[in-house]
């Protein structure tokens, strides 16, 4: 009844490598020696809000909690500048106005609601979803499950009509704890794919 998509890397080309420099950035300006590597990146810091990121650092290297906030906001302004001047390849417009005829959509993803809208307008995907959920929309972000809970709640149906498209484990994981189906997918032409034999 319900198609359930996380954003980055699922229906937009993936910016995991925009987050990290960004991320990297402002650790470089702020926080000299706390940088992420690009394993770390891959490995522990996929797909987690700024955030979680943070306290992993934190928890792992000894960043002091008091910084989280201006390297966080110095982070998304670095992002928001980066998202503003780089073009992007999604799912098409016609394909998820198509999947609209059929089922609710929802749009779930770690992302800040202002880069999420930043998104939607230059995937040129606004008014498309039924129901749009960041991370400032849950207590608990990926990989717990509330955001698709939320979800389902606010589209009226239940977690197991719903199916989640995700392409990172931490996401993934989000859609299984919250009992929906979920399909993995490995970038945004996946997508298109799956979209298609709908």
């Amino acid at each position: 009844k319900a198609i359930l998509f996380d954003l980055d890397g699922t229906i937009i080309s993936s910016t995991k490598e925009l987050h990290y420099l960004a991320l990297n950035q402002a650790l470089t300006e702020l926080a000299p020696g706390m940088e992420i590597t690009r394993y770390e990146h891959e490995t522990l810091y996929d797909a987690l809000s700024t955030g979680q990121k943070l306290d992993l650092l934190s928890e792992r290297k000894g960043l002091p909690f008091g910084k989280h906030k201006i390297i966080s906001d110095r982070k998304q302004k670095i992002t928001w500048e980066m998202i503003s001047t780089t073009k992007f390849d999604g799912v098409p417009r016609a394909d998820m106005e198509r999947l609209k005829k059929k089922y609710k959509l929802a749009l779930c993803t770690n992302t800040i609601a202002s880069t999420t809208a930043l998104f939607m307008t230059k995937l040129d995907l606004e008014g498309i979803f039924d129901v749009i959920l960041t991370n400032e929309d849950v207590k608990h972000k990926k990989p717990h499950g509330e955001i698709y809970t939320l979800a389902a709640q606010r589209l009226q149906v239940l977690p197991s009509e719903c199916m989640v498209i995700e392409d990172s484990w931490h996401g993934i994981e989000s859609g299984v704890a919250a009992g929906c189906n979920v399909f993995e997918t490995k970038d945004y032409l996946d997508t298109i794919q799956i979209i298609e034999d709908l």
